[in-house]
């Protein structure tokens, strides 16, 4: 955010103590954040010439976690600055906090006359400081949901204490290569996209001030999908009561287990543990018995990878005999 600059009004008084006058400044006079790390932001300002600031006399800065001027230059920590001081950086913050920060300086005009006292507020009445951040804090709770056979793919997360401006998602392949980049103010969905390889997603926080984008840590989340269940290869054998069940490949899984029931949802017993590159098998029975033909049962692979293994959600239905 930045700051705007404006007369301060105090009473009578302190004015005719103080010799304040009214500033006149250009729009070319700031105050603002320009860097962040995870506990710290760096503040820069300038003064326009042309507004006669090269005669800075005095310099304080006031910060903290309330957004009133009023309450910072109260309760907030005070830190003088010399006059020629045009950034400063505070450190030791809390990691995904939220601050505020308001500059006092004091100045002689060209012309001469009187020094004048003017301040960088967020609002042309002086009630409220910019306000500034350190990097976000890593988001969490990071899970992808999918529909039907893996596809419309859903990211979501919980948002951290402090919201951010949004949230960087970025898709990669298991080598790490790029495959898309997203931004989004809270999830993102994949409205047509099927996931058949083992793939890394990611997300992370970003504030979003004076049009930088200053961004928080990954979060990240690897999916591994479930085989795809060849319909045609994947049959009762008529004569022997045997089931032979055939799968496509994942590219990045190790590893495969078939599990069978006679029922959609439960009932689910693992028939067989194999390696790539096998995909095709042979399973002589279910529950001690030989499968018969015209009945229904249901097929689960659960895919096993060094990334982890798949959720085995999607059963696959079997009813054809040969």
């Amino acid at each position: 955010m930045k700051g705007k600059i404006r007369k301060i009004a105090l009473p009578l008084l302190l004015l005719l103590m103080l010799g304040l006058t009214a500033a006149t400044v250009s729009a070319e006079s700031y105050f603002r954040q320009t860097k962040a790390s995870a506990t710290s932001f760096t503040l820069t300002w300038n003064y326009d010439k042309a507004d006669g600031f090269e005669s800075i006399r005095t310099q304080t800065l006031y910060w903290g976690t309330s957004r009133s001027v009023a309450t910072l230059r109260s309760k907030g920590t005070k830190v003088t600055l010399a006059s020629g001081s045009r950034a400063h950086t505070i450190t030791g913050l809390k990691a995904g906090a939220r601050y505020y920060a308001y500059l006092l300086f004091s100045y002689v005009p060209k012309s001469g006359g009187s020094q004048i006292y003017a301040d960088f507020t967020a609002d042309a009445d002086g009630k409220y400081a910019i306000t500034c951040f350190p990097l976000p804090a890593k988001v969490t709770g990071l899970k992808a949901t999918f529909g039907k056979n893996h596809k419309q793919l859903l990211m979501e997360w919980y948002d951290p204490a402090v919201a951010p401006s949004g949230y960087q998602v970025e898709h990669l392949s298991q080598k790490g290569n790029r495959i898309s980049i997203h931004y989004t103010k809270k999830f993102y969905f994949w409205k047509d996209y099927k996931v058949t390889t083992v793939q890394r997603f990611r997300v992370r926080a970003y504030h979003e001030i004076n049009g930088q984008k200053f961004f928080g840590p990954w979060a990240d989340k690897w999916f591994v999908p479930e085989p795809f269940v060849d319909a045609a290869g994947t049959y009762i054998v008529k004569k022997t009561g045997q089931m032979k069940v055939t799968w496509a490949l994942v590219p990045g899984v190790l590893e495969y287990e078939v599990y069978v029931s006679s029922k959609p949802d439960t009932g689910y017993k693992k028939a067989a543990r194999v390696k790539k590159p096998v995909n095709t098998i042979t399973i002589n029975s279910y529950n001690g018995a030989k499968f018969k033909a015209g009945s229904t049962y249901y097929i689960k692979i659960k895919s096993i990878s060094a990334r982890g293994t798949s959720t085995t959600v999607y059963a696959s239905l079997i009813k054809t005999a040969k």
